[in-house]
């Protein structure tokens, strides 16, 4: 009598878990999210992202609209005008003008002394881009650059002798081929000064420049020296990001 008493307690706990068992078995299966597309995968075939938002340039002040010569990749030349925006590709002769640029939409400002020729290689957006590129062919810049969250640099400015990486900065550069006057003078934050073949490099911070017929040397910058090579790339309308 014992045993049949224990055998039943047994079953009356045992049979509610073995038939909620039995009915999730039954119940039908979800179905198997489909699998996901190469190029979400790591290895797979989608282009890289880059770390910052899509970039446009846009021709914001010239003393002399007139002066200004825009040179688009195709070839075909025309005047230069306030509100232009600057495609790729594009080179700009200032003439006996300043002119002043401005990057949308983090605020970034280029100034383009008289008789520059400057070239926008790439921008952030466009295919590839990962760096703002631009190239200084002759003549004399500035830029205020914003400071972006990413470490690596934001923008590249090329010259024949010497490439500037740059994060956030205010800085000048100063390339002559004809006087073979060269130099880079950073006022506020850090520049990555080096050789196109990487072999010749130094880090210029703010106060600080580099005459290239010294070497990759950097050092301090006299107030007067600045008073004198800044004369002519002061922002007039084109205001400095924060």
């Amino acid at each position: 009598m014992n045993r049949c008493i224990g055998l039943l307690v047994f079953i009356s706990a045992f049979l509610p878990g073995f038939l909620a068992a039995q009915d999730s078995l039954s119940a039908p299966i979800a179905p198997m999210e489909p699998p996901l597309p190469p190029s979400s995968m790591s290895g797979g075939s989608a282009p890289p992202m880059t770390p910052f938002t899509s970039s446009t340039l846009l021709l914001v002040y010239a003393d002399d609209e007139s002066a200004i010569t825009v040179t688009e990749p195709d070839g075909t030349s025309a005047v230069g005008y306030i509100g232009m925006e600057i495609a790729d590709g594009t080179v700009i002769k200032t003439g006996k003008t300043g002119v002043e640029m401005q990057m949308q939409p983090n605020g970034s400002v280029i100034k383009l002394a008289p008789d520059t020729t400057f070239r926008v290689d790439a921008l952030i957006g466009n295919p590839g881009a990962v760096t703002n590129n631009f190239s200084l062919l002759a003549g004399k810049l500035r830029m205020a650059a914003a400071k972006l969250s990413n470490p690596a640099p934001a923008y590249r400015i090329s010259t024949p002798t010497a490439i500037c990486g740059i994060r956030g900065t205010d800085f000048a550069r100063r390339y002559d081929p004809g006087s073979h006057e060269d130099w880079l003078c950073v006022l506020e934050g850090v520049v990555d000064f080096r050789s196109p073949d990487g072999k010749s490099a130094v880090t210029v911070a703010g106060g600080n420049f580099v005459e290239l017929g010294e070497g990759f040397v950097a050092k301090p910058v006299p107030a007067s020296w600045v008073t004198n090579n800044f004369k002519d790339i002061r922002f007039v309308k084109a205001r400095a990001p924060k």
